[in-house]
């Protein structure tokens, strides 16, 4: 059994107990849990990777190749701690069809019908302040605009600081997030506003983390790299 393997039966386990404790209302309890958790599988994580926190595992892909979001549960809660890590099972074949997601329908609903946001399926979203829901689209078409024109921009080039000084690892949080299935298939799993962008205006290369890979697609590719040596 691989460290890996480890990490992930222990973060099973602790997913089930907070399940527990929430279905009896132990709120506190399961805080508790989960945080307890979330600090000890980062220490480890890091210990493990500490080459992926600077700069390895960056990577540029066409942001069309990313069609289903991950079904890997606590992806997005945990994508800081789980940076690096390989699971087996089926979380890679249990996401849904991202081009579905309401964001993505929403942009083209508003560029190319010039739909009003309010009459969009983002709509939903809305509060019960309609100042903050316009600041909110507003938002979202500066960036599409500025994609337009400018391109797509890492956050190492839009904050001008490199991926290699440890003061701003953070950069790596902010980049679109993807998992790895088995068969290589780029699953997502933060970043919901670039990538819709992006793949509506048609850019043809973004940079992404890695946060998770399939067990599978890690044993052909360590295979695939020893046999190229």
């Amino acid at each position: 059994m691989t460290e890996y393997s480890v990490i992930n039966l222990i973060r099973q386990r602790i997913l089930d107990i907070s399940s527990l404790c929430a279905s009896r209302g132990l709120k506190a309890a399961m805080n508790k849990v989960r945080n307890e958790f979330k600090r000890y599988h980062r220490r480890v994580i890091y210990m493990l990777n500490r080459s992926i926190l600077y700069g390895c595992d960056i990577i540029y892909i066409n942001p069309n190749q990313i069609c289903r979001s991950t079904g890997r549960v606590g992806a997005y809660e945990y994508r800081r701690a789980d940076v690096g890590i390989v699971l087996d099972g089926n979380w890679d074949k249990e996401g849904t069809t991202y081009h579905k997601k309401r964001f993505y329908e929403s942009i083209q609903r508003r560029f190319d019908h010039g739909i009003d946001w309010e009459c969009t399926t983002l709509a939903e979203y809305k509060k019960s302040n309609d100042k903050e829901f316009d600041s909110y689209t507003e938002r979202i078409e500066d960036l599409c605009y500025d994609m337009k024109e400018n391109g797509y921009k890492s956050q190492e080039e839009l904050s001008e600081k490199p991926y290699s000084i440890p003061l701003s690892k953070d950069l790596y949080w902010d980049e679109i997030a993807v998992d790895i299935g088995r068969d290589g298939e780029f699953l997502w799993v933060d970043g919901r506003h670039r990538l819709a962008i992006a793949q509506y205006l048609n850019i043809k290369q973004i940079p992404v983390v890695v946060i998770a890979r399939h067990q599978k697609w890690h044993d052909k590719s360590s295979r695939y790299n020893r046999e190229s040596r």
